[in-house]
């Protein structure tokens, strides 16, 4: 544009060109003078086309086409994954000769390993639980209640969690985790006392009804199970005010925590009484008891009077097991969550500045064959450069790799296969060292 003082004028270029005839008419700028230049079109062809590859992928090996998929932070994965095969199933008919590999970096088959893995857990879990119950409270309608309590409890809790906008994740898990000792303990002292009590009453004649024997041993435990749960929710709540990257991390195990404990002294109080009012008003539970409550309450008994008559040699084994405690602490994992076994890895490289398409690809391909070649591993992805309107621009001498491993693979030995993990570390050194110096 040009300012005059009082106006502007917009300068605009008008091509001459409209075609490719009219491109290939176009002289060429010479030194010195020539009546008949070359034109554009003596000298090359002029055709319609698309410019030059910025980046290319690399499939299983060859040649191919890598689409990534983002998704909202918010947006549940496997509802992404489900409708992304399910418009790739729709596509494949119109595309004949074309294998469609979406198993790639598929980070749904983690999370759908990970709920087999946990619903196996549970179910193996509320098994030993139903076993340990039965073996200690010997009546199935006693089992029944504590069995139908410890649930109750965790599933409410994650209710309440649910009105508050928490999802589930690992913390919120870990807390109920943690809790599950004292979900448990709640559920089974309230019982454990009702029918204690039912059992007294039964043997020394008592005319009280049933339900006042269970109010009154509900009311027994009421003010302890308060107070514990009070003490617990005092202990812990210093969390919420420690502020930056603890406390966020923290706060959703510790409100997990607090949240099945309250629910759980909640169950506790009301929904275990009127269960065993239910099942016990008729049930002659007097002789049904475990054989091994007695052999245990005779050995502990045993110990524990041995005990408290030699309290310094039960001071001195105290003391030794501190420091054996202490002595192997330092040995001890350091990590608060469990190694996640992810089955799809990322990892890139850059080669020198300057390595070309060709080479990079080579590269690419012949790491693709080396990791495929490792057993296991179920494919390989990688793509080569990134598109100058992408959110991270590369040129094509950076490579982004996906590797899969086969859920049915050993995960363990998979990973240990170092000595080809080597080779490929030494190839790639030798093939970036080449290009640097032909750099």
């Amino acid at each position: 544009m040009i300012d005059t003082p009082n106006q502007r004028l917009a300068i605009h270029n008008e091509s001459p060109v409209f075609s490719i005839e009219h491109l290939a008419q176009v002289p060429l700028s010479l030194k010195g003078r020539r009546p008949n230049p070359p034109r554009l079109g003596d000298v090359g062809n002029v055709v319609w086309d698309t410019w030059p590859l910025i980046g290319d992928a690399v499939i299983n090996d060859g040649h191919g086409l890598m689409m990534i998929v983002e998704k909202l932070p918010w947006a549940n994965t496997l509802e992404v994954t489900r409708g992304v095969e399910e418009a790739l199933a729709a596509l494949k008919p119109g595309l004949p000769g074309v294998e469609i590999d979406s198993t790639i970096f598929r980070p749904a088959t983690f999370i759908d390993l990970s709920m087999e893995n946990l619903t196996r857990a549970l179910i193996i879990g509320c098994i030993l639980v139903i076993i340990i119950l039965g073996a200690f409270l010997y009546e199935w309608r006693v089992a029944l209640i504590s069995v139908i309590a410890i649930p109750l409890s965790l599933v409410t809790a994650g209710v309440v969690l649910y009105q508050m906008g928490a999802t589930i994740n690992t913390m919120v898990l870990a807390g109920f985790i943690v809790a599950l000792g004292d979900v448990v303990d709640d559920a089974i002292i309230d019982v454990e006392n009702i029918v204690r009590r039912l059992r007294q009453h039964c043997r020394t004649g008592s005319d009280k009804s049933t339900a006042r024997i269970i109010l009154e041993a509900s009311i027994e435990v009421r003010s302890a199970i308060v107070h514990a749960t009070v003490i617990v929710v005092l202990a812990v709540t210093p969390v919420f005010f420690m502020g930056g990257l603890s406390g966020v991390f923290f706060e959703p195990l510790v409100l997990a925590y607090l949240v099945a404990m309250l629910a759980s002294m909640a169950v506790a109080l009301t929904v275990t009484p009127a269960l065993c009012l239910m099942l016990l008003s008729s049930a002659g539970i007097e002789q049904r008891e475990s054989p091994l409550v007695p052999w245990l309450k005779r050995h502990y008994g045993a110990i524990l009077s041995r005990t408290i008559q030699a309290p310094r040699a039960t001071f001195a084994a105290a003391i030794v097991l501190v420091v054996a405690a202490i002595g192997v602490w330092p040995f001890l994992g350091a990590s608060l969550l469990p190694a996640f076994k992810e089955r799809d890895f990322l990892m890139h490289w850059v080669p020198p500045e300057g390595t070309s398409h060709p080479e990079t690809f080579r590269i690419t391909q012949a790491a693709s064959r080396e990791l495929r070649a490792i057993p296991g591993v179920r494919n390989f992805g990688a793509h080569i450069g990134r598109a100058v309107g992408g959110d991270e621009p590369y040129g094509v001498n950076f490579t982004e790799n996906w590797i899969s491993i086969d859920p049915k693979a050993d995960y363990d030995k998979t990973r240990e296969c170092r000595s080809r993990s080597r080779r490929l570390s030494r190839a790639l050194s030798r093939r970036a060292n080449l290009s640097e110096r032909a750099d």
